[in-house]
């Protein structure tokens, strides 16, 4: 995970910016600024609302009661349906009369709402769902001793920081330019794709955090002066490795979209940079390789849930995951997701298209 540009995940401000990625795609603004919608923008400037003060002065006529009433006898845009003069409510299809940062707050209220945390008695926390009630990961964390044992291997990676320092720090912030220059995605030609990415990493990051939070793991630098990490250490815990969960959760769901199969080309390439990200973490001396084991854990929990609550199909892999011996248990749970989250599956289907019109094949 970034530290600079975490600043912005205090606030839901930052969120708005992460959902468009406008340093990376800009699905959000490339839909205004391809076109006359750019335009629209400038409404807000005090020149321009002078402007349409006085052009509407010069347009303006008396308008009868009813004499435009073939014009606006209907709500422009709505879906039809509507059995009064108003449109029928919490209609699924609103979604994309909203702007990018509303639909961001929708998706957000909807995956999170659902959640409960519960920290259990064992150096653990717990995530379940209230559909269903079903756990969707546990993780232990490791005790100090589990964490002196990889200090040596954290300080002997160190030598491979000039090798991937490019990486290292332009994985800092999400790391979107790595799957978009691996699946040939474009904001303009995949802007559903863009929103649905942005979704489920700020779904991951938030959950993340939480569990950072509760198992409070100091960094590998709070250990042992020798470790001098290359970058500004973050400022909160370690385990689970947030890029190991930000990575994996990415790595299912453009599996799921691309519909690869294990062994394809492309599911090995995935698979390895998925690897790739999280190990950058330890070589700059941010984090040790059990941060990254119980980020994988998370990560794959994460995505089978929230792939569950997308594709409707009503069940999703748990995850525990044990720091001091580094497995994990999977356990498969069944509940109804059909109508769980019907505006993450709105957005879902239409990023699928996208994959299908490019002809994905395993």
């Amino acid at each position: 995970m970034s530290f600079a540009g975490y600043a912005g995940y205090a606030g839901y401000a930052g969120y708005a910016g992460y959902a468009g990625y406008a340093g990376y795609a800009g699905y959000a603004g490339y839909a205004g600024y391809a076109g006359m919608g750019a335009l629209a923008s400038g409404m807000d400037q005090p020149i321009v609302a002078d402007a349409l003060i006085r052009s509407r002065d010069a347009l303006f006529r008396s308008v009868e009661a009813g004499s435009w009433a073939a014009q606006w006898d209907k709500p422009k845009e709505w879906v039809a349906g509507s059995t009064t003069d108003l449109p029928p409510l919490n209609r699924t299809e609103y979604y994309w009369l909203w702007e990018p940062h509303i639909r961001t707050a929708l998706l957000d209220v909807e995956l999170l709402g659902q959640l409960d945390f519960a920290a259990p008695a064992s150096e653990g926390l717990e995530l379940k769902t209230r559909i269903g009630g079903g756990r969707v990961a546990k993780v232990t964390r490791p005790t100090r001793a589990k964490f002196e044992e990889q200090l040596a291997l954290v300080q002997s990676w160190a030598t491979r920081r000039e090798e991937y320092m490019t990486e290292i720090v332009t994985q800092l912030v999400p790391q979107v330019p790595f799957w978009v220059s691996l699946l040939h995605l474009h904001p303009n030609r995949h802007p559903r794709t863009f929103e649905l990415m942005a979704a489920a990493l700020r779904f991951t990051m938030l959950v993340v955090m939480r569990f950072k939070h509760v198992l409070a793991c100091p960094r590998p630098s709070e250990y042992s002066p020798n470790i001098q990490p290359m970058l500004l250490v973050p400022g909160y815990s370690a385990l689970p490795s947030g890029h190991a969960t930000e990575a994996t959760m990415m790595r299912f769901v453009l599996l799921a979209l691309s519909k690869q199969q294990a062994g394809s080309p492309l599911h090995e390439q995935i698979e390895r940079l998925t690897k790739r990200i999280a190990e950058h973490r330890v070589v700059a001396g941010l984090h040790f390789p059990i941060d990254s084991e119980a980020g994988f854990a998370l990560g794959e929990a994460l995505a089978s849930y929230f792939l569950a609550l997308a594709q409707k199909t009503g069940a999703w892999q748990s995850s525990t995951f044990d720091g001091n011996t580094g497995s994990n248990v999977t356990g498969s749970v069944s509940a109804s997701t059909a109508t769980a989250a019907p505006l993450l599956a709105e957005l879902w289907d239409k990023a699928k298209a996208e994959f299908d019109r490019d002809g994905f094949v395993a």
